[in-house]
């Protein structure tokens, strides 16, 4: 653990906004029982996820925190919110365990407004950061402005892909057109 804290520091330091790194240094905290890092540096992984399927990593990441530290109900949130980035992931025994723990007979799942709380708790946010997805909006506004239509479309489709928001996919399809006229 004390190898794997080292490397993981070192990689930080190279690489400050490396998701996946500072979601490693969640799992040391964790194998080190300091748990009151975790949260932290969930949340802060969380704020460089620009997409889906890492967003899901921190909120199964914030799921298998809640069963460590027994709060069944965080566990609940952080594995639901997980499927809306990442349908294909499977989760059946987590959600059960929490399931199990919360002493539901029947699973009952929280709603998105509970989960939100939940996380929120713990100092995440419910879904992808939004200042990655104005950035988002806003650089490929900017290209489009400047008729670099492809890169314009590669920013929208990384908003709309945090988002589903069908204004942004509009735009995309209106950009497409533009692309394929020019």
């Amino acid at each position: 653990i004390d190898d794997a804290e080292k490397a993981y520091n070192e990689a930080l330091r190279w690489f400050p906004n490396s998701f996946s790194v500072l979601l490693e240094l969640a799992n040391v905290a964790i194998a080190r029982r300091e748990l009151d890092k975790v949260p932290g540096l969930i949340a802060e992984a969380q704020k460089y996820c620009f997409v889906p399927t890492e967003l899901a990593r921190c909120f199964r990441a914030i799921g298998y925190y809640g069963i460590v530290k027994e709060d069944y109900r965080l566990a609940m949130a952080g594995y639901l919110t997980s499927t809306i980035f990442d349908a294909n992931v499977n989760i059946t025994n987590e959600l059960g365990l929490a399931a199990q723990k919360l002493g539901q007979t029947e699973f009952k799942p929280l709603t998105p407004d509970e989960s939100k709380e939940e996380l929120h708790k713990v100092g995440l946010v419910f879904g992808a950061n939004p200042e990655l997805i104005k950035m988002g909006v806003v650089l490929g506004n900017e290209f489009a402005n400047q008729k670099a239509y492809p890169t314009a479309i590669y920013f929208l489709k990384i908003a709309h892909s945090l988002t589903m928001d069908e204004k942004i996919k509009e735009r995309i399809e209106e950009l497409e057109k533009l692309a394929k006229n020019n």
